[in-house]
């Protein structure tokens, strides 16, 4: 169920009340706004009229700096129709929050992020009301305030281009603080998509796969992985199904494995990934079945993966007979590019 479109969004100083729960929140008398998700908390106050309807024209911005010490709350109601069923769970996705943050449902703290840049899930199953409305809140803290909690070592002020480091201790975008190209912008929001996942409890924690040596001929990767299984197949001897695809390359393979293990895969012939303008940017698409002895599926995963190596290869000296250069697939190139910054302040 994807959770996104039109949220209220209440907010206050947070240097004159403190709200630490759905019940004190009901109980505070603020009038929520409109917000929508995915977005940022000052786009919400502009398109209610609070911030000016144009944040990028003239100084306008600068009227935003006022609610960064501001705390927000983000409220949704919605009907869960679909009920787990055996060996499944019901999940609150967040593809990322910014950035501090609490997380509510039906008045129930069921988790908290401090990270704008991650994702996050928290299992639900027992705190939905299946067929009911229920009512999920996010509340998010002021980055200002919080980032003042934690120490500073001098030599980080000390040594820095800018007067302050406010945004060192904080998991989030530098930029947002102000830089030579953009204008300061310590935003907050629910900034990626949200939504409610019915999903077996059975998966993979995580699955990683990369190049561990690589050629014309031949390459061999590698595949490390850990999962949740049932109790009774936990360090047992089970089976991954591995298939990786790239174009006509097809590599099919099944191979001992436990819950948490690495498993070593033969690549001939492999399509290189390269560099613009070098060649093709091959990539491989990585299919991971995990099964029990006899077969049965207990999970599965996608990944992919280019195959390349990649070198930085210096000398102490960079003059006459030095050399600084980065090698891909054994072929010196040049590396070019360009300084991207974001395309939006918000």
């Amino acid at each position: 169920m994807n959770l996104n479109g039109q949220w209220k969004l209440y907010f206050y100083p947070c240097y004159e009340k403190e709200i630490s729960s759905v019940q004190e929140l009901n109980e505070s008398g603020l009038k929520p706004i409109d917000a929508l998700v995915p977005g940022n908390v000052e786009l919400d106050l502009s398109r209610a009229g609070i911030l000016p309807e144009d944040l990028f024209k003239g100084m306008n911005i600068l009227q935003a700096e006022k609610y960064e010490s501001y705390d927000w709350w983000y409220e949704k109601e919605f009907i869960a129709d679909e009920k787990p069923g055996k060996d499944e769970k019901a999940t609150l996705f967040f593809g990322a929050v910014d950035c501090f943050a609490d997380y509510f449902l039906n008045g129930v703290k069921i988790g908290e992020s401090h990270n704008m840049f991650i994702e996050n899930e928290f299992d639900v199953t027992e705190f939905l009301k299946y067929g009911e409305k229920n009512v999920l809140h996010v509340h998010i803290y002021s980055a200002v305030v919080k980032s003042a909690e934690y120490k500073i070592e001098p030599d980080t002020l000390a040594y820095t281009w800018a007067p302050t480091k406010e945004s060192v201790p904080v998991r989030k975008a530098p930029h947002s603080y102000g830089w030579d190209i953009m204008p300061r912008a310590v935003s907050a929001g629910i900034w990626r998509d949200v939504e409610l996942k019915i999903e077996s409890v059975y998966k993979f924690k995580y699955l990683y796969v990369t190049t561990r040596s690589c050629n014309n001929n031949n390459a061999e990767i590698l595949l490390v992985f850990d999962s949740i299984v049932p109790k009774h197949l936990i360090a047992r001897k089970l089976k991954c199904h591995v298939t990786l695809k790239c174009g006509d390359s097809v590599i099919d393979g099944i191979y001992p494995a436990t819950n948490a293990s690495r498993v070593r895969i033969n690549v001939p012939n492999p399509k290189l990934w390269w560099p613009k303008p070098y060649g093709d940017a091959n990539v491989y698409e990585a299919h991971v079945e995990l099964t029990d002895a006899d077969g049965n599926v207990i999970t599965t995963g996608d990944t992919t993966l280019g195959i390349r190596k990649v070198e930085l290869r210096h000398s102490d000296i960079v003059e006459k007979d030095g050399c600084f250069e980065f090698r891909v697939n054994g072929t010196r190139i040049m590396a070019s590019g360009t300084n991207w910054v974001p395309m939006d302040a918000y």
